[in-house]
């Protein structure tokens, strides 16, 4: 590529002066500033290089693998794609793209993979579809060229799994003792989850751990206890389980209400008129209730409150 460039410049001239006044000479200096024009030009060479760059995508979704050349008028014969995966871990060529045959694939095909660049415009770009965790590592797109021979670039794919979630009530009984309420659980997630509780007005009457185990496939699970003593009034209070990865669109809330177990600890009948009695207990969860009277063989239940007409 030529360039070309104007540059004003200011020559300094001296002149010297040789004749007086009356005639004769003297030797005498002045300066006389002139401006230039200088017109320069400059040869810039613009250098080959393959052009591609990393990718992250969430597993399940579509990567796209850019690589192209610029910088060359060479012919291009061939473009060939090397991987080097979870799956696979030693280089594997896996796919061929020819000027007239097109994409060509190697030891099986994976009808995930499209060619979606232009051969004439040296563009070897490619999509995956449906990403697994498998398909994670460096790939390789290699231009064959004349007369100047291969050149290459590496694409590293990161696949990043967002976390399965739940709650497990562990079904606490009334007790003076520290028991585990509950535990929040985000599993099989890259990168590793973060997960916390609010617990809002109960402060102090409760606590959290939280424990990690990572896996061979370099995913995480992260579970996260709430403690505290299972107490009459700590019952029914609602808490909340909030789970954040880089691998979700946003954080998740699982909400959760602190159930603590109890049998019916005093049952009381009292008249409510003078033919109408009412059972009264307190329980959780509800207890049942069966009334029966000598008189009678019959028998009704209710899972709250039955009043018995006589």
């Amino acid at each position: 590529m030529i360039c070309f460039s104007v540059k004003l410049v200011y020559v300094n001239i001296i002149l010297t002066l040789s004749r007086s006044v009356d005639g004769s000479y003297c030797d005498s200096m002045s300066s006389l500033l002139l401006p230039m024009v200088v017109l320069q030009c400059t040869y810039v060479v613009e250098a080959l290089q393959v052009i591609g760059g990393n990718v992250k995508v969430v597993q399940g979704g579509t990567a796209i693998l850019p690589c192209h050349v610029t910088g060359t008028n060479d012919d291009l014969t061939q473009i060939t794609w090397q991987r080097r995966t979870r799956e696979k871990p030693h280089n594997d060529n896996f796919l061929t793209i020819l000027p007239r045959e097109g994409v060509q694939f190697v030891n099986g095909g994976d009808d995930r993979f499209k060619y979606i660049g232009n051969f004439n415009n040296k563009n070897g770009t490619l999509q995956l579809s449906n990403v697994a965790l498998k398909d994670e590592g460096r790939y390789t797109c290699i231009f064959t060229l004349f007369p100047s021979g291969n050149q290459k670039t590496e694409i590293l794919l990161i696949v990043i799994v967002p976390p399965f979630t739940n709650i497990k009530d562990n079904l606490p009984t009334l007790g003076t003792e520290e028991v585990l309420f509950a535990t929040c659980t985000a599993a099989g997630s890259k990168p590793p989850a973060e997960v916390r509780w609010l617990t809002d007005a109960l402060g102090e009457k409760v606590r959290t751990t939280t424990n990690s185990t990572q896996y061979d496939n370099d995913t995480t699970t992260t579970v996260s206890s709430l403690f505290g003593v299972p107490t009459s009034e700590i019952n029914g209070h609602q808490v909340q389980c909030v789970i954040s990865s880089d691998a979700m669109s946003k954080e998740e809330t699982l909400p959760f209400s602190i159930q603590i177990y109890f049998p019916p600890t005093e049952v009381n009948i009292r008249a409510i008129s003078e033919n109408s009695f009412e059972c009264v207990t307190e329980a959780n969860p509800s207890a049942n209730f069966t009334w029966s009277r000598y008189s009678s063989l019959a028998v009704v239940k209710n899972t709250l409150t039955w009043k018995v007409m006589l």
